[in-house]
C-alpha cells in the first residue's frame, strides 16, 4: 500500500472487506459502520457465462417474450453500443445478454452482435452494464446468479474489440459478490483506481448481515488488461426498511467529495462523503427533485463540467426526464422531456461527440418490449420546449 494517505485510502484503511448492512436504527449521520468479513463464497467459484457471436438468427435468442434494463456506450464517432437482457418470460435462470450495435448514431441495428448466455440453465445472466474507460476501451459488466437470486450474485466483466467486423471479447473475469447494474467511475487520486457501486441485495437466502450497498475499489491494469479488486471497501448506510434492489451510482462533485444515488422503496435517496472523514453519511430522501419513483434513474457528469440527471419524474414509472445542474447538483433548474407514456424506466446514457446525449430505457418490459434510444444535445437544455428525439431499438 502507499505510504501517502489519499482520498479513499483513509476509507479502505478503516473498513475491512466485506459486505454487510448498516443497522436499521442508526442514527450516526457520519460515520460509515465496519464490515465484516463476508461469509459467503467468493464469485470466483462460480461458473463463466459463455460468450458467443454467431447467433443472429438462432430463434432462442431473437423469439422473446420479455425483455429491459438496457446500458449505452459510445466507442467513437458515432459508433453505439447497447446492452440489455432477455430470456425466458421473466427474470429467472435462463436470462441472457445480448448486445446490439450502431454505427451511424442509432439509425441502424445489427442486434445480436453478441450473446452473454447462462453457463446453464441453472443460472442467469442480468443487469448488463456498458463502460469505456480513459482509454477509449469498452467494457461490459453483468451479474450472474444460479436461480433468481442465489445469496452473492457476482459481478463478471468482458473488454469488447471492435475493430473488425464481430465483437471480439475477453475471457469473462470475476469480480466481486454483488451486482453492479450502473457504470463504475474513476477515483479522484488515479486513472487507474476504479470506484464500483456495488448491492448484495437484502433478499433471501443472503444474511441481512452481508447485503448492503458499497463502494468496491478495483485497479485496472491498462497493459495486461484485467482487473484487480483491492481488498477492502466502504459501506452506504441506508436503512434495510425502505431497502429495494438499491442501484447505486456514484458520482464525484468538485469539492472532492462523493455523491452516491439510490433507489429505495420511497423513490432516490442520496449519500454524500463527508469533508472531513471521507465516509458515508446515512441515505437520506434526495429533495432536490421531487416527486421520484422506486425505479433506477442515471447520473452523470458531462464533458461541460455539468451533471446530468436522468429519472421518472412521478411516483410510478412515468414522465422520465433529464435535468441539468449548472452548480455541482445544488438545483437541477433546467429539465428535458424523454418519454411521458407509463412503463417507462431504467435509463442509462452516454455522451458523444458535440455534447450529444444518447440515453438508452426500456418500456412495458412484457407487452411492447421496447428498447428505446433518445437522443438530444445538452444545448437543448436552454431552449424553451426542446425535447428528446425517440427511435425504438427492438421491441
Amino acid at each position: 500500500m502507499k505510504k501517502e494517505i489519499l482520498f479513499f485510502d483513509v476509507i479502505f484503511l478503516c473498513l475491512l472487506l466485506s459486505f454487510t448492512g448498516c443497522k436499521k436504527n442508526d442514527n450516526n449521520s457520519s460515520v460509515s459502520p465496519i464490515v465484516s468479513i463476508d461469509p459467503l463464497d467468493l464469485v470466483k467459484d462460480q461458473p463463466a457465462a459463455r460468450l458467443l457471436s454467431n447467433v443472429t438468427q438462432n430463434p432462442l435468442y431473437t423469439q422473446r417474450h420479455w425483455q429491459g434494463v438496457p446500458s449505452i456506450e459510445i466507442t467513437e464517432k458515432k459508433h453505439l453500443v447497447v446492452a440489455w437482457y432477455s430470456g425466458t418470460a421473466g427474470e429467472g435462470a435462463g436470462n441472457y445478454v445480448t448486445v446490439a450495435e450502431s454505427p451511424d448514431g442509432g439509425k441502424t441495428w445489427s442486434k445480436n452482435a453478441l450473446i452473454v448466455a447462462p453457463p446453464d440453465n441453472g443460472y442467469r445472466v442480468f443487469d448488463p452494464g456498458l463502460w469505456k474507460d480513459v482509454n477509449g476501451e469498452v467494457h461490459l459488466f453483468w451479474a450472474q446468479s444460479k436461480g433468481w437470486w442465489d445469496g452473492k450474485g457476482g459481478v463478471w466483466t468482458s473488454l469488447l474489440d471492435f475493430s473488425t467486423d464481430k465483437i471480439q471479447f475477453s475471457k469473462p473475469e470475476s469480480l466481486t459478490n454483488g451486482v453492479m447494474i450502473n457504470k463504475p467511475i474513476y477515483s479522484y487520486q488515479s486513472k487507474t483506481k476504479i470506484l464500483m457501486p456495488v448491492a448484495l441485495w437484502l433478499e433471501k437466502p443472503t444474511p441481512v448481515k452481508a447485503s448492503g450497498v458499497f463502494v468496491v475499489a478495483s485497479e485496472y491494469d491498462a497493459i495486461k488488461k484485467t482487473f484487480k479488486i483491492i481488498s477492502r471497501a466502504s459501506t452506504i448506510p441506508l436503512d434495510n426498511n425502505i431497502r429495494d434492489f438499491d442501484e447505486p451510482q456514484i458520482v464525484g462533485l468538485k469539492n472532492g467529495q462523493y455523491l452516491c444515488l439510490l433507489r429505495t422503496k420511497k423513490g432516490i435517496f442520496y449519500s454524500k462523503t463527508s469533508g472531513t472523514n471521507k465516509q458515508w453519511s446515512k441515505a437520506a430522501s434526495f429533495t432536490a427533485i421531487e416527486p421520484t419513483a422506486d425505479s433506477r434513474f442515471h447520473i452523470q457528469r458531462l464533458n461541460s463540467g455539468n451533471l446530468l440527471l436522468i429519472l421518472n419524474a412521478s411516483n410510478e414509472r412515468v414522465n422520465m426526464r433529464a435535468f441539468l445542474s449548472t452548480d455541482d447538483g445544488k438545483t437541477w433548474p433546467h429539465s428535458l422531456l424523454i418519454d411521458a407514456r407509463s412503463h417507462v424506466s431504467y435509463p442509462d446514457a452516454c455522451e458523444g461527440p458535440d455534447k450529444e446525449i444518447y440515453v438508452v430505457y426500456d418500456r412495458n418490459r412484457n407487452s411492447d418490449k421496447e428498447i428505446n434510444l433518445a437522443r438530444f444535445n445538452e444545448r437543448d437544455f436552454f431552449e424553451r420546449e426542446s425535447k428528446a428525439i425517440l427511435t425504438v431499438i427492438d421491441k
